[in-house]
């Protein structure tokens, strides 16, 4: 008599590329199927359709299940015994790997030389700011990660050095930094150079 036992099931979230927003976040599965007495394969049905799986092989990973939709639930049925059955077998949705990032803005003013920090300036002398940006988060991704920083009164861009921005642009009419993706514990810098009116 063909008998079925519970499969091993694993889930895999995945963050659809938006790292900070965990509401499109979706999982697939994979599973082990073992039973006494079946056919060669078998097949599943309910929430998803898989005809023809190998007993005792890890297979998928299948699907793209929204985890806000919660679990799935399947028919596992042998190929060549559609009495040998087990039903209502539920896959748990796993938690959300998207969240909050928090991106870390800090600014720093320097001499001519970008190290030695500018306590004072006088008419027609060169500041160098660094701006560094940084996610914060030790498991989340940011995507289209922007930061503004407008010059302050009393000094012009540097006639001879352009903005130089280690990932993105950075768009000095508007002070737009368009930075893009910062990885986990990722830090990027903005440096403006600058004179003195």
């Amino acid at each position: 008599m063909c008998e079925l036992n519970t499969p091993t099931i694993v889930t895999r979230c995945h963050d659809n590329g938006t790292g900070a927003n965990a509401s499109d976040d979706t999982f697939s599965y994979t599973i082990k199927l073992t039973g006494s007495n079946t056919g060669a394969e078998y097949n599943i049905s309910g929430d998803d359709m898989r005809p023809a799986l190998t007993y005792n092989t890890m297979e998928g990973a299948f699907g793209s299940f929204l985890i806000s939709d919660g679990y799935i639930s399947l028919d596992l049925t042998d190929s060549n015994d559609a009495t040998c059955t087990l039903t209502n077998v539920v896959v748990p949705a796993p938690a959300t790997c998207s969240g909050d990032v928090d991106i870390e803005l800090s600014k720093a003013a320097f001499a001519a030389d970008g190290t030695t920090a500018a306590t004072s300036a006088k008419r027609g002398d060169t500041i160098v700011y660094i701006l560094t940006a940084t996610n914060a988060s030790a498991t989340n991704t940011a995507t289209g990660v922007q930061a503004s920083d407008a010059l302050p009164a009393g000094v012009t861009l540097h006639t001879t050095t352009s903005p130089v921005a280690s990932q993105g642009s950075y768009d000095p009419v508007s002070g737009l930094w368009d930075i893009g993706t910062l990885t986990p514990g990722q830090s990027v810098t903005l440096t403006i150079t600058v004179t003195v009116d």
